[in-house]
């Protein structure tokens, strides 16, 4: 459904005053902010944005928004937006997008858990000769794979832990079983 972040957002462009073009751009959740603000907005304030870019946003769920449905489907709506994804970006790959994205080649490979960070961030596109290099395609990164190698790591480190800790508490035990022993002892001979 519709978020708070998303009615605070759209609560706040509505005080924005001015009869200036606007330009509503942002990355990740402020993407789909963005995207949420020109779906639900009136005909005068759209008509006041001139464009919408968003940076590897996650989309939405279509079904949740059926009573914007005709603004998702109208062309003058759909021309202002420009959707920009990496190529092996996991955000922007959830729900259905509402315009095809135009497809960014990746600096990163996909070999390691912390390529998926990476692959979200605005750095993470792939640019040369100051261009950005478009991709054909979304890759699939063998995410639930190293998600995977990952949470087993996570399972044994803690099992590692959890054995570590009870050794820790048994070996305790005994020091101050055996010192309590010996503090009689000790008190016996005085």
């Amino acid at each position: 459904g519709i978020t708070k972040q998303q009615l605070k957002a759209y609560e706040y462009f509505k005080t924005i005053q001015t009869n200036k073009k606007i330009h509503l751009i942002g990355h990740s959740k402020g993407g789909n902010l963005a995207l949420f603000i020109g779906i639900v907005c009136n005909e005068k304030r759209l008509n006041q944005i001139s464009k919408i870019i968003t940076f590897n946003a996650p989309q939405f769920k279509i079904d949740k928004l059926d009573l914007y449905i005709n603004r998702i489907k109208n062309k003058r709506f759909l021309d202002k937006i420009l959707i920009i994804e990496n190529e092996k970006d996991f955000v922007s790959s959830m729900f259905r997008s509402i315009k095809q994205p135009l497809i960014i080649s990746s600096k990163y490979q996909g070999n390691h858990f912390i390529d998926f960070y990476e692959s979200h961030q605005i750095w993470g596109f792939k640019i040369e000769n100051n261009e950005l290099i478009v991709c054909d395609s979304k890759r699939k990164m063998k995410f639930i794979k190293l998600l995977k190698k990952t949470m087993l790591y996570m399972a044994i480190s803690k099992a590692i832990f959890s054995i570590k800790q009870k050794k820790i508490k048994k070996n305790l035990k005994k020091l101050l079983l055996n010192s309590a022993k010996l503090q009689a002892i000790m008190m016996s001979l005085f």
